[in-house]
């Protein structure tokens, strides 16, 4: 598997490293600011970090801190969306996308929910590292998620 980069969006915390992918995991001493690039893998919602240089240490971070009260943690270069057009109740957005991989399908969805409603939800699904929404709710902010599901063929085990 290949590594990804995330961008530290933690406006408000800094984003503490633990020696286990668990909440009650023991600090490693290393903390992630705001703005700072890390590299690693991703497993649920935690980042294994890579060790870079002598000395350096690796760890785990936490992706995303919702459910304990504190946001969007790092967030996936890859996934980071652009809105390209925008258009009465639609937008054209477009993202990086995914490294490309042998014998592998990627699909994208985008997900939105209503900044002000979070009841009100949509989504699209397509294969392009672009999509136009469409039939949005007008006027109103938006959050959006990019996400990918990488079907590998069966030779290499599937998903």
């Amino acid at each position: 598997s290949q590594s990804l980069v995330f961008e530290v969006v933690a406006a408000e915390h800094v984003v503490e490293v633990r020696e286990a992918p668990d909440v009650d995991a023991r600090l490693t001493g290393r903390r992630l600011t705001g703005g700072s690039l890390v590299t690693g893998f991703p497993s649920g919602n935690w980042l294994r970090l890579l060790v870079h240089g002598p000395g350096g240490a690796g760890g785990w971070a936490m992706i995303d801190g919702t459910k304990h009260g504190f946001g969007l943690f790092l967030q996936a270069q890859w996934a980071k969306a652009e809105i390209t057009g925008r258009f009465t109740q639609a937008l054209t957005l477009r993202w990086e996308g995914l490294p490309a991989l042998a014998d592998a399908q990627i699909t994208y969805a985008v997900e939105w929910r209503l900044a002000s409603d979070e009841t009100v939800t949509g989504h699209m699904v397509g294969r392009s590292q672009s999509m136009h929404l469409v039939a949005l709710p007008p006027g109103r902010g938006l959050r959006l998620r990019v996400l990918a599901s990488v079907e590998r063929s069966a030779e290499d085990g599937g998903r």
